[in-house]
Parts: C-alpha cells; sequence; structure tokens
C-alpha cells in the first residue's frame, strides 16, 4: 500500500468509528434492542473484493478489531470469517462481475449471508447455547436485505474515497 491509499484506509475507518458509534448508540434508543446493523460487514467486503494486496487480512484484522470495540461478537469470529470469505472469494473473483447494481446487491446478499450465519453459528458456540439462534438468524436478515441495498451506494463512496487496485475497472 502506498501512503495514499494508506490515508484512504483511515479515511473509511474514521467513517467506520462514526457509522459504528451511531448505529451503536441511537439504533437500540429508537428502532429496537434486538436489532443490531454493522457499517464494518460492507467496508470488510468492500476489501476482499476491490482490494489484491496480500496484506487483506491484515487490513480485516484492524476494521474488525474496531468494530469489536462497538460490538459483543470480539474481533476474532468476524476476522475468521472474513478471512475465510477472503480465501472463497479469492478462488471464485474471475467469475464475478461487479458490472450493475443487480449483481452488486446479489453478490453482498449472498456473501452477508455466510457472514452472518457463520457469525450466529460462532456466537452460539461461544455461549455455549443456540437457544436464540433462530432469532439471530431473523434478525441478521433484516440486516443482510439493508446493507444489500445499500451496498452499490456505499460502494460508489468508499470506491471514490479508496480506489480499486484492479486494473480493468471494477471487473474482479
Amino acid at each position: 500500500m502506498n501512503p495514499k491509499e494508506i490515508k484512504s484506509f483511515f479515511f473509511i475507518l474514521a467513517f467506520q468509528v462514526v457509522v459504528e458509534i451511531i448505529l451503536a448508540s441511537f439504533l437500540p434508543l429508537f428502532i429496537s434492542s434486538k436489532l443490531r446493523f454493522s457499517i464494518t460487514t460492507l467496508i470488510t467486503l468492500y476489501v476482499i473484493l476491490n482490494k489484491d494486496y496480500f496484506g487483506v487480512p491484515f487490513l480485516i484484522f484492524i476494521l474488525q478489531y474496531i468494530h469489536s470495540l462497538f460490538s459483543i461478537e470480539g474481533w476474532e469470529i468476524g476476522c475468521f470469517i472474513g478471512i475465510f470469505l477472503w480465501i472463497l472469494i479469492t478462488y471464485i473473483k474471475d467469475m464475478i462481475h461487479l458490472k450493475s447494481i443487480l449483481s452488486i446487491i446479489l453478490v453482498n446478499f449472498v456473501s452477508c449471508g455466510l457472514w452472518l450465519v457463520l457469525s450466529s453459528v460462532a456466537i452460539g458456540l461461544k455461549v455455549g447455547g443456540f437457544d436464540d439462534f433462530f432469532t439471530y438468524l431473523r434478525l441478521n436478515l433484516i440486516e443482510i436485505v439493508v446493507i444489500s441495498l445499500l451496498s452499490p451506494i456505499l460502494f460508489t463512496a468508499f470506491e471514490k474515497i479508496w480506489p480499486s487496485t484492479k486494473e480493468v475497472g471494477v471487473r474482479l
């Protein structure tokens, strides 16, 4: 990463912190205490899909560590799942084309769905019971839909702040 990309990454981190503070404090206050939204999943997916660094796992770790300050999940669950998705997406990158809004929404929906199912399983294992597993999945379904619908807008904004390292436009 060159100095300009490091500066852009810190802008993304600042955006993450501001949005996490807003979501962690005002969302439970006005909407529901059980509903949780996280912008970190979307930022991590942006990094996975648009950056070709071999240091992507380290960037995922930094994003998840900051997210752990605002969540009960802890950094290790998100870091493990993020690196798992990075490996998975690395193998299928040639088949993914993010040229339309629908394709961005679909890729994010599937990735977020896998992320949040694995996260719910990991939290169930961490607390020692799956009593609330389906409650988490139901609430996470709302998060998946909202994040997926916001992904084209936020990916465009992230692309302006931190341009892709791909040579062929936005093709992965």
